[in-house]
């Protein structure tokens, strides 16, 4: 394997939009949990913590794994994801590393599939750019782009100025 990233969801301030959001829904139940009443199944704070919980476990999980080998490059964004995407590296007509701002090209953070270009990106400012023969664009997510250019460089991957 030349290269291996694993990405998780790093926005502080979904996290901190989550851990506010937690406040006035477990608030009521642990207040409840220590009084003489007890917790019944017609509590709305019940029925808003299933919801919270789950996306709280949803926004854990997702994770963006890219590999590339001498042959093929593949990428799992879990859990959406089940298995792996693989290509050939002979379909990639040119792959490179570029800055990426997510509002700039309404993608945002996640899955974003306008047209002809696919984009899984979970959090800084690189994208790995591959374009395929047939006009297919996909981007990738990276912390670490001197090392992908680099990889893509020895693998002899054209880059965009070395396209005819």
């Amino acid at each position: 394997m030349r290269f291996r990233e694993s990405q998780r969801i790093g926005q502080a301030w979904l996290w901190c939009l989550l851990a506010l959001s937690a406040v006035p829904v477990y608030l009521p139940l642990f207040r409840k949990l220590f009084s003489p009443d007890t917790l019944s199944c017609k509590d709305l704070n019940l029925y808003l913590a299933i919801p919270h919980i789950l996306i709280t476990l949803l926004l854990l999980m997702v994770n963006l794994k890219v590999e590339i080998s001498g042959r093929r490059l593949s990428y799992r964004f879990f859990p959406f994801h089940l298995k792996k995407k693989e290509f050939a590296l002979n379909r990639i007509e040119c792959a490179f590393v570029r800055k990426f701002d997510p509002i700039e090209e309404r993608s945002l953070w996640g899955i974003h599939a306008p047209g002809a270009v696919k984009s899984y990106h979970l959090n800084g400012p690189w994208v790995i750019q591959v374009e395929f023969k047939g006009d297919r664009i996909l981007l990738l997510g990276t912390k670490r782009p001197e090392e992908v250019s680099k990889v893509l460089k020895d693998l002899r991957i054209p880059d965009q100025d070395m396209q005819v």
